[in-house]
């Protein structure tokens, strides 16, 4: 997924237009369904506090090996 087309947030921030979805994943697999997606080359997460599994999600950010800064 090189070179993805971004959007320009109101800040000036430049996010990737495509992004992995967790809502619905139920705590117990986003960890792998988050590595698999950052091997996959998705750096666009989106995650919300009311999903319930962002400890999930961070841990596969940890795990993925994708430094925290580029997702």
């Amino acid at each position: 997924m090189a070179d993805q087309p971004t959007l320009r947030l109101n800040d000036g921030t430049d996010i990737p237009q495509l992004g992995f979805g967790f809502w619905q994943a139920a705590a117990d697999v986003a960890a792998e369904a988050c590595v698999n997606a950052l091997k996959a080359g998705y750096r666009h997460l989106d995650t919300a506090m009311i999903y319930g599994n962002e400890a999930g999600v961070g841990e596969g950010v940890r795990a993925s090996g994708v430094a925290r800064e580029a997702v």
